[in-house]
């Protein structure tokens, strides 16, 4: 997350925050107009607790970017998620990962925008 509004153009820094652990995470400044995670969402934390805590820092109108490997979670019930958030879709991408030493994975990145 950026913890700083930008000054003049870009942003000073961005800080990571463990959603399992909350109360171990600093205080930022929310809300904040994007977030963006790729590899989180399914592989380490649910997106039922993952997208609503994300969503609840941003302001209205921000877009969010998200990522899912689908054999960890449920394409309905992500979707339906999103909509009960009123994220509304802009784009979605397939990614996929090559076989390396682990095994190859088709990553969904979503972006939507908040009303």
């Amino acid at each position: 997350m950026i913890d700083e509004r930008p000054k003049g153009r870009g942003y000073r820094g961005l800080h990571r925050a463990n959603l399992l652990a909350p109360h171990d995470c600093p205080a930022w400044a929310a809300p904040y107009d994007f977030a963006v995670t790729v590899g989180l969402m399914g592989d380490y934390v649910p997106y039922y607790v993952a997208l609503p805590h994300i969503v609840s820092c941003l302001r209205p109108g921000a877009v969010v970017g998200y990522a899912v490997e689908r054999r960890s979670t449920s394409g309905y019930a992500l979707e339906k998620l999103a909509a009960e958030l009123g994220l509304a879709p802009i784009s979605e991408t397939t990614l996929p990962v090559p076989q390396g030493k682990l095994e190859a994975q088709v990553y969904h990145f979503f972006v939507a925008r908040l009303p």
